[in-house]
């Protein structure tokens, strides 16, 4: 019998009922989340609870659980449901009130979240890939939030299954944006292209990664508007998301695409990826290889803060202070009174890091991070632009298990070129 979670509470799924007014239902006045789990492990789960975040900011409603209290649900969940490989489904509306567009005064959230088994696609089934057709993006103009309003793309995928095809390849003003239930990856002339992150993408956590494996092993790629023209001279179109992962387009409007299999950097992704799922499934999942990512920083402004950073005194974990109980953040060296009790561990603890805002800078702070955090202690990652949208900013917020473990992520992060700013 399958079990769901639904406001506080573990029960069988044929006993889990909502109210008929549940805005939900009503309106679709709600965000979702998938996340896949391998081997009893959420999958970057920190990356999935960022974007539902997100998703709930874009809508005005706020977090009705933090991180921690999502990870117990999910871990409660996929042990009742036998551990292994599942895809565990997350939903928060904003409760039940009269019909009424404006959002009511009072009302508490409605939290939903259940999984099912999640399959793995045979080797044959990629070899010989899917078909896809092309449609007008009819979806409104907020896509980047994961809402459950999602009628525009049923009817699209409908669509597309009445064609023929497993999905649809949407096109708005001209240029693809994604598919109906996934992200959408081109090769062009030697170089893996997908639509750049803005409203009109969901920013997928798969699509993420691909652009880290990349970025990480010497595959050439770019975030840039690609043409509907252009599509259809790509040499390879993928469709990917978290529960399909990475699979290959072989024919687009009832032409062939490519030589009409999986091609070759498919292949070469395909094996990134399984590979550092194998790494994730043993607790060792980082992303090799970036140590030479390139970091073009060629503005003053830049080489400034990195000046500055160089500058101040070397980051170590006795310049952490008490931020509140169990928490710790960077504090001044100098003053005695507020030195890090280094039986305090584990704790929480916020590092922050600046660089260019690049995919690769992105990947090369995620990858550092990762190799000195295991994935359970990595709560969740904030990121944030600076005005003229030449800068990121990254927060990590981690369960740090001891001071040597610190030092080292500081170390590390601070003596990499790419970064400018770490604390």
């Amino acid at each position: 019998m399958s079990i769901v979670y639904l406001n506080g509470h573990f029960l069988p799924a044929e006993q889990a009922f909502v109210p008929v007014f549940d805005r939900g239902f009503i309106f679709g006045d709600g965000v979702y989340e998938v996340l896949p789990v391998y081997g009893a492990r959420p999958f970057r789960l920190a990356h999935h609870l960022d974007r539902l975040g997100q998703s709930l900011a874009g809508i005005g409603l706020t977090a009705p659980l933090g991180a921690e209290e999502w990870g117990t649900i999910i871990g409660e969940l996929i042990v009742r449901h036998g551990g292994g490989d599942q895809s565990v489904y997350l939903q928060i509306t904003r409760g039940a009130a009269p019909r009424d567009h404006a959002f009511p005064a009072h009302t508490e959230p409605t939290v939903f979240a259940y999984t099912q088994p999640l399959k793995e696609s045979p080797q044959e089934v990629l070899g010989r890939g899917v078909r896809a057709v092309t449609l007008d993006d009819i979806r409104w103009r907020h896509c980047d939030i994961k809402a459950t309003a999602l009628l525009a793309n049923v009817l699209l995928r409908q669509e597309a299954i009445h064609r023929g095809a497993a999905e649809a390849i949407l096109v708005r003003d001209g240029a693809v944006t994604e598919g109906a239930a996934s992200n959408i990856f081109v090769a062009l002339r030697g170089q893996l292209v997908t639509a750049p992150r803005g409203p009109s993408i969901l920013p997928g956590i798969t699509r993420d990664l691909i652009l880290e494996l990349a970025a990480a092993n010497g595959i050439d790629f770019a975030e840039r508007r690609l043409p509907h023209e252009e599509l259809r001279q790509a040499e390879e179109v993928w469709m990917t998301s978290s529960t399909k992962e990475i699979m290959p387009i072989v024919a687009l409007d009832g032409q062939q695409v490519g030589n009409g299999t999986a091609g070759p950097l498919f292949w070469r992704m395909h094996s990134l990826f399984q590979d550092y799922k194998r790494r994730f499934r043993a607790g060792a999942a980082h992303l090799s290889g970036q140590k030479n990512l390139p970091g073009k920083h060629t503005k003053s402004r830049l080489a400034r803060r990195r000046q500055r950073s160089q500058a101040r005194s070397p980051l170590r974990i006795s310049n952490l202070r008490p931020r509140g109980r169990g928490e710790f953040h960077m504090g001044n060296p100098h003053d005695p009174s507020r030195a890090f009790d280094p039986n305090a561990f584990p704790c929480k603890v916020y590092v922050k890091v600046l660089g260019a805002q690049t995919i690769r800078f992105e990947a090369l702070a995620q990858g550092i991070v990762s190799r000195h955090v295991e994935a359970t202690d990595l709560h969740s990652v904030s990121r944030r632009s600076s005005g003229a949208g030449h800068y990121l900013a990254l927060t990590f917020t981690i369960t740090a298990r001891s001071r040597e473990q610190l030092d080292r992520l500081y170390h590390e992060l601070s003596e990499n070129k790419s970064i400018l700013v770490s604390l």
